[in-house]
Order: C-alpha cells, then sequence, then structure tokens
C-alpha cells in the first residue's frame, strides 16, 4: 500500500483484547486454512447460541495461511457492518481467533501490509458495526466447538472448486521460494 494511503495512527481504532471470561453479545469465530487443495478463510458468527451468520472465502492457492487468518478477520468486520445494518442489537462483539502472530501484526504501527491496513481501515471506520469490538486469542485445536466450527468453514472453503478467489495477492515469502527451487534445479 502507498505511503501516502497509510492512516494515521492517531485515527487507527484500538484493539482491545479480551482478559478474561468477559460478557460479550456477538460472538465471532475466524480461521483460515491451507492445504493441499487450496487456501480458505471461514467464518461464524453467534449471537447468543444461536449461529446467524456463516461465511467462507477461497484465496489463490499461492496464499499463505496468515494471509487467510488476516482475510477471516477483515471478512468476519464487514459482516459485523451488514449485520449490524440489519439491526443485532449488539453492544459488544468479541472477535476469536487462533492467530496470534496476526492479532500482534495488526497492533504493530511499522508493519504495513495491505491486509494489515485493510483491518486497521475496517477497525477505524465511522460506519463501523454499531457495537464495540474486542479481540480474543484462542488456541487452536483445543476442543473449543465454535473454533471448530470456524475451522471447519476454513477448510470446506479451501475444499470448494469454485474458481472465483476473493484475495489473489501471492505473499513475497511464495515468490522467493519459487526462486530458490528454481535456482536448486539449475
Amino acid at each position: 500500500m502507498d505511503i501516502q494511503n497509510w492512516p494515521h495512527p492517531a485515527e487507527v481504532g484500538t484493539i482491545h483484547e479480551v482478559e478474561g471470561n468477559e460478557e460479550t453479545s456477538i460472538q465471532v469465530y475466524s480461521d483460515g486454512s491451507k492445504q493441499e487443495q487450496g487456501v480458505g478463510s471461514g467464518v461464524v458468527i453467534f449471537k447468543g447460541i444461536e449461529m446467524i451468520a456463516k461465511v467462507e472465502f477461497k484465496l489463490d492457492n499461492r496464499c499463505c495461511n496468515n494471509q487467510a487468518e488476516k482475510l477471516a478477520i477483515i471478512k468476519a468486520l464487514e459482516k459485523l457492518e451488514v449485520l449490524s445494518r440489519q439491526s443485532i442489537n449488539a453492544i459488544w462483539a468479541t472477535i476469536f481467533t487462533d492467530s496470534r502472530i496476526n492479532l500482534d501484526s495488526f497492533q504493530n504501527y511499522k508493519n504495513h501490509g495491505n491486509l494489515v491496513e485493510e483491518f486497521r481501515k475496517k477497525i477505524a471506520s465511522p460506519e463501523g458495526s454499531g457495537c464495540q469490538i474486542r479481540f480474543w486469542w484462542v488456541k487452536a485445536h483445543t476442543g473449543i466447538h465454535c473454533n471448530e466450527l470456524a475451522d471447519k468453514v476454513a477448510k470446506e472453503a479451501a475444499h470448494s472448486t469454485g474458481t472465483y478467489y476473493e484475495y489473489t495477492r501471492i505473499p513475497e515469502s511464495y515468490l522467493w521460494h519459487i526462486a530458490a527451487e528454481e535456482a536448486k534445479q539449475k
């Protein structure tokens, strides 16, 4: 992203991390998955015990798992905006993710990657979701039902046979990997 498009740090929203088992009216679980069959992102949204939305996205096969995880969080924020317009009447929404590295990258103001800046725009947007957003890191694959459901949705997206990709920007690390493989073969 060009430097002139970076938001000023004072304009970027704050990431509030949940410290314990605090009350929340909307629970959002997001996950990403990179498989041999493809790369996908999944989001499930609950109000109480009722699932009110499920969203899945396919990424280009050359994308990485971190991109899938970041895209899932961004799409969760977008879905919260849509649900807010449909009056979900939520005061607090908590986004649960098993990607600690992405929560840290969103808070690192030296990181200006495409998806990081997209996240910052979403979290700081004036229309927003109409509710306070908090983030909570959960340990992956520990039997948390809703997190496992988000993982399943992400894997379904990765396995889908559709040709439409929600996100196609490949990471620089992939290009370095391909260059290294070609150099080895030569």
